[in-house]
């Protein structure tokens, strides 16, 4: 099954993203149905979702990983494009 988000309103597309679990904004879904240069399937949206979360912006984690220092003493690289770097315990 095809998600032709250029056919859907907002509101459709959001309801169809929430009716399948899909954790995408309405502008990504619109934006990955133009770089697909056609309508995903479902299965393709649900990959781009999970892609986007576990890989690139940690979406459903962001929010509680803001909470965290992202200085000091063992903070070994602070976050940026990629994961920061914290050492947990002292070798040799």
């Amino acid at each position: 099954m095809e998600l032709d988000f250029n056919s859907m309103s907002d509101k459709q597309i959001r309801k169809t993203l929430d009716e399948y679990q899909i954790a995408l904004t309405i502008d990504e879904a619109k934006e990955i149905q133009g770089l697909l240069e056609r309508p995903p399937s479902v299965t393709e949206a649900i990959v781009w979702g999970i892609q986007g979360s576990e890989h690139c912006s940690y979406k459903s984690s962001r929010t509680y990983l803001k909470r965290l220092p992202t200085e000091g003493q063992y903070v070994m690289l602070g976050p940026s494009e990629d994961a920061g770097i914290v050492e947990i315990a002292e070798i040799g």
